[in-house]
């Protein structure tokens, strides 16, 4: 579809990088090899997933304003702050009782005296490209963080966010 839209392909990710359980790290080496063997480097990266429908331009600009303004951070993530906060998830134990999931999450009693707490919502990476290169990683060194909004922190991973992205757009 993309190429019958005038889109340029200059490569296809491999089978084994195109499933469900294929690394994100091992597929961004993929692109950046493909590059390189190219002949064709760039000071930073981008990885702007599909899943993410309600990023905008702004988001992106912005992004990369924040990341080239910033000589010493090597990465930049997209995040939204969690709504469900790990400090009261449970598990079920062997017995089938339920117990702390997290050992320090006796210690909070309420939500206000929760830390904050964020979660990659998907929508854009950014990267030094030679950092990547060296770590395989957008975390080892300094990532900032880029908040965004809930609304538009969708994720489509299941059928029930394409169902909940279509009831948004009517």
């Amino acid at each position: 579809m993309g190429r019958q839209l005038g889109a340029e392909i200059p490569f296809i990710r491999p089978s084994e990088l195109a499933k469900d359980d294929s690394s994100g790290s091992d597929v961004i080496m993929h692109a950046l090899d493909w590059f390189q063997c190219n002949r064709k480097t760039f000071d930073y990266f981008f990885v702007l997933q599909p899943t993410s429908p309600f990023r905008k331009t702004e988001h992106i600009d912005k992004a990369l304003e924040i990341i080239i303004s910033n000589q010493d951070t090597d990465a930049l993530v997209s995040v939204v702050k969690v709504d469900q906060h790990p400090c009261w998830m449970k598990k079920i134990n062997k017995a089938g009782y339920l117990e702390e999931y997290n050992e320090e999450s006796s210690a909070y009693t309420n939500r206000q005296s929760l830390p904050e707490l964020y979660i990659n919502n998907g929508a854009i990476y950014i990267c030094k490209w030679d950092v990547f290169i060296d770590d395989r990683s957008l975390y080892k060194r300094n990532c900032h963080p880029f908040i965004m909004e809930r609304k538009f922190s969708l994720d489509l991973d299941t059928i029930e966010d394409w169902e909940y992205a279509e009831h948004l757009l009517n």
